[in-house]
């Protein structure tokens, strides 16, 4: 076996086991919990919890606020909304694996 060859094995074992060790220490944490998520899952859900409803009262805010000019609520609105859907993808990652658009 040529010495690049060899390389390139030893390197796939030794990724093999990294992946390996990941997986088996990730299951051991949720084994371990309370309530089966990982702790990091549950700071990004709440972190996402506080930040809607940080949303949802800077909204009412805006929506009880007539001194504010029409292209900026509207502009403001629009940013309200495109929050709180990256709050949603945020609060989706952290109880399942798929990725958000």
């Amino acid at each position: 076996m040529d010495p690049l060859t060899a390389l390139g094995l030893a390197s796939n074992v030794i990724q093999i086991v990294d992946v390996s060790t990941r997986i088996v220490s990730k299951g051991q944490s949720i084994y371990k919990s309370a309530d089966g998520t990982l702790a990091e899952n549950m700071d990004a859900e709440a972190v996402a919890t506080d930040l809607n409803l940080l949303n949802t009262k800077l909204q009412h805010s805006l929506e009880a606020s007539k001194a504010i000019a029409k292209p900026s609520k509207v502009s403001l609105v629009k940013m309200f909304s495109d929050l709180q859907t990256g709050l949603r993808c945020i609060e989706k990652r952290s109880t399942s694996t798929s990725q958000c658009h």
